[in-house]
């Protein structure tokens, strides 16, 4: 059941906080659609770069014949902070909750882009035309 409910909400949450700012940033940048959706990007790219290889040693540090060392992992930095260790797996949920919910809120207040920046048919077909077509060389 955790893995599920973790798995659904933690697949919501990056679902839009990952399509909200690059659609975002597209509209805003119509000139460099490339670079902006690139600098969008960037940041989950960078966010694994540094959390992958601290996730690992952390677990590599707490794992044991029986456990991977996942859990171990959430209760000493809980721990470490002043949280009992019964407490600490819930405590760590409700700061993956808070922080979804948070998201879920800044993406909701993300406005519109004026109409003025919008393409006109004109300009979309044009572009549509001059795009290269993959597979077709």
């Amino acid at each position: 059941m955790v893995y599920l409910s973790y798995g659904v909400l933690g697949g919501i949450g990056l679902g839009i906080g990952y399509i909200s700012p690059v659609s975002t940033l597209i509209r805003w940048f119509p000139d460099r659609p490339g670079m902006a959706t690139g600098m969008a990007i960037m940041g989950f790219g960078g966010g694994a770069f540094i959390a992958s290889p601290l996730s690992v040693w952390l677990m590599s540090r707490f794992s044991t014949p029986t456990h991977v060392g996942v859990a171990e992992t959430f209760i000493a930095y809980n721990v470490t902070h002043g949280v009992a260790p019964a407490q600490a797996y819930n405590v760590t949920m409700y700061v993956m909750a808070g922080l979804l919910v948070v998201g879920f809120i800044c993406n909701l207040v993300v406005k519109p882009v004026h109409e003025r920046f919008h393409m006109r048919a004109a300009e979309a077909e044009d572009e549509v035309a001059a795009a290269p077509v993959f597979g077709s060389e």
